[in-house]
């Protein structure tokens, strides 16, 4: 008897496609997002392959995608290259990319990208036993997400539930412009924030759950 416990998929799944996986997947069959990167190519990643030291669109890349997994049912999210030198190495087959951290050796240095921030918004905050709450997207005149969050295009966001009752929303903003939203939680009342472009914010508040 074969007994199937996970699932594994490539950063280059669609969002789509998990979805249909947690759809048609048993609940206790979990599903993880592996071997994500970015820099893998110059159509994929401007401007060019390898290392491009303070990118901030390959940093929104990589808050998009863990966003877009953890909403389509993805339990863990795997980089594929925390750390690679400023070549974007090594590799035994010139495979280079970038990374959330690369380090220089020669001169003895190391630079924190802005995929490294991006992640922090996530790995900081996030617990494991954590839950998703639905999120719910309008494109109404109020901006207004609330607590089963509903979002403005041009911004992604991911709502969770973290078991010493906390909430925590993600949001990420892909514009080009600044965008005002409200948060409202009706036990607890609600916020003004504005998003600046190609920005992340987390958001974390106490709850009796």
């Amino acid at each position: 008897m074969v007994v199937c416990t996970g699932a594994f998929t490539h950063v280059s799944a669609l969002n789509t496609y998990l979805s249909e996986m947690n759809a048609n997947f048993d609940k206790d069959i979990y599903i993880i997002a592996t071997e994500a990167c970015t820099g893998e190519g110059a159509a994929i990643s401007p401007p060019k392959k390898g290392v491009d030291l303070g990118n901030w669109n390959r940093g929104t890349q990589y808050s998009e995608d863990v966003i877009g997994d953890l909403n389509c049912g993805a339990v863990s999210w795997v980089d594929w290259n925390m750390v690679l030198d400023i070549d974007g190495g090594p590799n035994h087959a010139n495979n280079t990319c970038d990374a959330p951290i690369v380090v220089d050796f020669d001169k003895q240095m190391y630079y924190k990208q802005p995929m490294y921030y991006m992640l922090a918004h996530v790995t900081r905050f996030l617990r494991p036993g954590s839950i998703r709450v639905q999120v719910q997207r309008s494109d109404n005149s109020t901006n207004q997400i609330d607590s089963n969050v509903w979002v403005v295009a041009g911004i992604d966001a991911t709502n969770l539930a973290s078991p010493n009752r906390t909430v925590l929303v993600i949001l990420n903003s892909d514009g080009t412009y600044s965008q005002s939203l409200k948060i409202v939680d009706p036990r607890f009342g609600y916020t003004l924030l504005t998003l600046p472009p190609h920005s992340i914010q987390t958001l974390l508040w106490d709850v009796q759950i």
